[in-house]
């Protein structure tokens, strides 16, 4: 795969929505609540969608069991997912953090339902891998990525099934600035590594602006590292060094990072190289 769009549901979509629309000879990997809203707004739908947090899907997976009948472009969408998001509840703690599906049993088990039913209407692979949380717990299940996958054996990351997270793992807890795992965005932690498994040589990110709302509700302005961010706290200047981590990286994972945010919709744009739509060949 030459070109790939990674987007989040972040409010910069909105900026660019129309040209990804007509985009050409780029696919598109969505996050989470980026589906169904991209269909509901803007009248298009990812080449691939996934999610790290199963309550971010609910809401799409429901909206294909309604709506694949009459609206038929929906079943040419591939759901992409780790292997751990379904299984059960207990396994999904194993790998990542806490989702509000774990309030209930019976809310994980109308997930596993609904993503059971949507798999006999769309494409659902499940990809073996691990994460940096599951590696610190199980180490004895991780040992070819004992070494130092954060530093100098950074390049073991790329060379068998995708590990989710960049920051080693300390608590599922953020307090303040002591806890870092809790404060990576969901742009390096799942979509670099899902965007490496599909061999995307061009990435181009929109939707993780690490400030401002959601496409789907404009008063969720809500992020690990605060509530309406206006300035770069220590936080914000953490998670956006994990993209640049991923950038160093590069000659590992062999792709090309760019953002296709507008700069003032956008704190990516501080540490990417920024490329409008059009610019994509």
């Amino acid at each position: 795969m030459k070109n790939l769009i990674v987007m989040g549901p972040g409010e910069s979509v909105f900026d660019v929505a129309k040209e990804i629309k007509t985009r050409k000879n780029t696919e598109l990997l969505g996050l989470q609540w980026v589906f169904p809203y991209t269909h509901k707004l803007f009248g298009f739908v990812p080449d691939y969608w996934t999610w790290g947090d199963p309550h971010g899907a609910i809401a799409g997976l429901k909206y294909v069991l309604e709506n694949h009948t009459r609206n038929p472009e929906i079943k040419s969408m591939k759901i992409l997912v780790p292997h751990f998001v379904c299984s059960t509840y207990q396994e999904f703690r194993n790998y990542f953090g806490t989702t509000p599906l774990g309030r209930s049993p019976s809310l994980w088990a109308e997930y596993l339902d609904l993503l059971s039913r949507v798999s006999e209407i769309l494409s659902v692979e499940q990809i073996s891998s691990t994460t940096t949380k599951n590696i610190f717990l199980f180490p004895e299940d991780n040992r070819d990525l004992l070494g130092d996958i954060h530093g100098e054996e950074s390049f073991a990351r790329f060379m068998q099934a995708p590990v989710f997270g960049t920051v080693k793992y300390d608590s599922d807890r953020i307090i303040g600035s002591i806890n870092k795992w809790g404060m990576e965005n969901k742009i390096s932690s799942i979509m670099f590594p899902l965007a490496h498994y599909l061999g995307a040589e061009n990435v181009y990110c929109i939707g993780f602006d690490f400030i401002g709302s959601r496409i789907y509700d404009k008063s969720r302005s809500r992020h690990a590292w605060g509530n309406d961010i206006t300035t770069l706290n220590e936080n914000i200047k953490f998670s956006l060094s994990l993209v640049e981590k991923w950038q160093e990286w590069g000659s590992y994972h062999n792709m090309e990072l760019y953002s296709i945010a507008p700069a003032s919709t956008s704190l990516l744009n501080l540490v990417m190289p920024y490329k409008s739509v059009s610019d994509i060949k």
